[in-house]
């Protein structure tokens, strides 16, 4: 539905991934970061099943207003008793991409073809893109550090509803700079065509800014709204879970010059609102729906990221007293040689010196000494490192240690 591959697991962790989760569940949340080898991220959390806590990490990225009145047809109607019950068959729904709920309603949920909020904001008389709220106030905004590139606006709240007209845009200031507006039309990938622009040779530095086009740019239902920056920001932004930009991954990168040019937005994306919003004039007249709890797939952070990161492929999950550990994107190499552990843990190898009976451990890494000993017992706190016995032999010992265990370095 959202275009991710399929995330396969790494069996070879569970027993690893489990002594994880009995740790943290004593001991905290993450407390066990490294234990069973490098790995991306991680998530903790605790739940009825695998399956339902990573359905709550994706959850985290639905955001649900009160106070949004949704212009648009939905594709979709029925009675699901519940918000949780709309948000599931919504994500059933190959289609369905935003929804909104009345529990007093004959049909409690409607759901959309489509990920935004609003797709407009009507707002002193005008449809707007863009945040039309943020364009006169400077309270708590950020400049990018960057100078001179451009970025673009995807979240679906932003793009063009249907066929009509951009009007004009306006800014909040936070320098004198220049900046040029564009809109822009999805090529491939992330490729966009310049199909007009408006270029304002300089702002008004804590004030709100206007510009007109003329002529209006005519637009299509999907097409964007962006910008390049020249020298500094013109205008900031603040951090929120709102928001879906993107930008050409490097500074100083300029942008495109004119209609027909084609840019490559690399960057991101980030959740960020920034204080600019466009001017919109449908060529239809848009009605919207009485106001519903609205809800809608924002951007995947926190938990969510690595749920719907592109380049998690792998993952281990373990439990422990319903205290799940779910480790992102690991790539360990598991030790092999020795002899099973005590706790049966893959990620750990044993062997006992016959004559002195100390038993040696060999893991994976972990955050240290006393982490790779807790993998060894049949509980974490069978064994401990002997740190009174240090090695004297120097590298000899080690290597003849080290000699019962098949590792990549025995050779060197």
């Amino acid at each position: 539905k959202y275009g991710i591959d399929h995330i396969t697991e790494r069996e070879d962790l569970h027993s690893c991934a489990n002594r994880q989760s009995q740790y943290d569940k004593q001991m905290g949340a993450h407390k066990s970061y490294r234990r069973c080898g490098s790995l991306g991220s991680q998530g903790s959390g605790g739940g009825s099943s695998c399956a339902g806590v990573i359905d709550a990490f994706f959850n985290e990225r639905w955001r649900c207003t009160d106070e949004i009145d949704v212009f648009g047809s939905p594709i979709a109607e029925s009675d699901e008793g519940s918000l949780a019950n709309c948000r599931k068959q919504c994500m059933n729904n190959l289609e369905c991409l935003s929804f909104d709920y009345d529990q007093d309603a004959v049909n409690s949920c409607r759901f959309y073809d489509e990920a935004s909020l609003t797709h407009v904001k009507f707002f002193d008389g005008k449809y707007w893109l863009g945040a039309p709220e943020y364009t006169n106030s400077g309270d708590g905004v950020k400049v990018d550090w960057w100078q001179s590139f451009s970025l673009i606006e995807l979240d679906g709240s932003k793009t063009v509803p249907a066929d009509g007209q951009i009007t004009g845009f306006k800014w909040f200031g936070s320098n004198s700079n220049a900046v040029t507006f564009f809109v822009y039309r999805f090529v491939s990938d992330t490729t966009y065509e310049v199909v007009g622009k408006v270029e304002a040779s300089s702002s008004t530095a804590g004030a709100e800014n206007s510009i007109t086009a003329s002529p209006p740019i005519d637009v299509i239902k999907g097409d964007v709204i962006g910008w390049t920056y020249d020298g500094a920001g013109a205008f900031g932004f603040v951090e929120t879970r709102e928001g879906e930009v993107r930008y050409r991954n490097k500074g100083n990168s300029g942008g495109p010059n004119g209609v027909g040019d084609q840019w490559i937005f690399d960057g991101g994306a980030v959740a960020r609102r920034y204080h600019f919003a466009a001017s919109y004039v449908p060529n239809n007249t848009l009605t919207s729906s009485a106001t519903r709890k609205y809800c809608a797939a924002a951007l995947c952070q926190g938990h969510c990221g690595p749920v719907m990161h592109g380049g998690t492929t792998t993952f281990s999950w373990g439990v422990w007293n319903n205290f799940y550990t779910l480790n992102w994107r690991p790539h360990p190499r598991l030790p092999s040689g020795g002899n099973e552990c005590p706790s049966g843990i893959e990620a750990v190898k044993c062997w006992t010196d016959p004559e002195t009976q100390v038993l040696w451990a060999y893991g994976v890494g972990g955050e240290d000494c006393h982490s790779t000993c807790s993998l060894a017992g049949a509980s974490p706190a069978d064994y401990m490192c002997d740190e009174d016995t240090p090695i004297t032999g120097g590298f000899e010992e080690v290597s003849n240690i080290m000699s019962n265990f098949e590792n990549a370095f025995n050779a060197n």
